[in-house]
């Protein structure tokens, strides 16, 4: 008869999450990967002054920045999910 998993414990779960977080973002692709790094990056800048600065260097609407981070961040967060759960 098979054994019931036991829950990680925290110090495991945060490592799982660290290794999952890694290769995820080694997935997205070089351009998505850097604009969430500029996107959560530069200090002593707000994130609204960060973030105009980079679609003002992109050259795109600070609409279009926000809906681009908000779509690479959802599949960053349903990959590591997946990859979640399937180490468990």
């Amino acid at each position: 008869m098979p054994q019931p998993q036991s829950a990680p414990t925290d110090s495991v779960r945060a490592e799982l999450e660290y290794h999952c977080l890694e290769r995820c973002i080694a997935r997205l692709s070089e351009e998505d990967r850097a604009l969430l790094l500029k996107d959560y990056g530069a200090k002593g800048q707000t994130q609204a002054e960060r973030r105009k600065a980079l679609a003002d260097e992109l050259g795109i609407s600070l609409n279009a920045l926000r809906i681009r981070v908000y779509r690479i961040r959802t599949a960053l967060k349903e990959c590591i999910e997946k990859c979640i759960q399937d180490s468990l």
